[in-house]
Order: C-alpha cells, then sequence, then structure tokens
C-alpha cells in the first residue's frame, strides 16, 4: 500500500471513488503519481497497463458531489467547472 494518502487530494464526496481506483491500481503491481480534479471530474495518473476500476471512478466521479458525495452533475461558475449537488452548488461549495 502506497504511504501517500490519495484521498486528500479531493474533496470527501470523491474520497471512496479514490479509495476504490487506488486500491485496484497498486493490486495491479502499479504506482499511483498524482491524484486530483481537473474539468470538474476526477483525474488519476498512474503508470501502467489499463485499470478498469480507474475509468469507472473518473466517470463516476461526473455524477457524485465532489463535496458532499451525493447525486450531482456537473455545473460551472465563474469559469471553473465543477460537479455538485443542487445543495452544495447554492451554498457555493
Amino acid at each position: 500500500m502506497s504511504e501517500h494518502d490519495w484521498t486528500r487530494c479531493v474533496g470527501p464526496g470523491w474520497r471512496a471513488l479514490v479509495t476504490r481506483a487506488v486500491a485496484a491500481i497498486e493490486a495491479a503491481g502499479y504506482q499511483v503519481e498524482q491524484v486530483k480534479e481537473k474539468f470538474g471530474t476526477l483525474r488519476i495518473y498512474y503508470m501502467g497497463a489499463d485499470v478498469p476500476e480507474v475509468d469507472e471512478a473518473e466517470r463516476e466521479s461526473g455524477r457524485v458531489c465532489e463535496v458532499c458525495g451525493e447525486p450531482g452533475r456537473m455545473r460551472k461558475r465563474n469559469h471553473w467547472l465543477m460537479t455538485r449537488c443542487d445543495g452544495c452548488f447554492e451554498k457555493g461549495a
């Protein structure tokens, strides 16, 4: 297991997605290089062959609020893309 806590690189709503994807990457014998939000969705970078759980997590992040983990959708605020539920978006989160 990695010594780096990759879940701290994103909001709490995406931490379960990151945990599952990182576990799959490490189980395949690869090492995670970076985890971040980009253009409103999750991005996980690693060197190695395709790990399907990574693609699934990145797709799912476009339907899960990064702040709270509730169902969300892509939003735009001040030229920034983000995935938020109605409540978090209205609060300005």
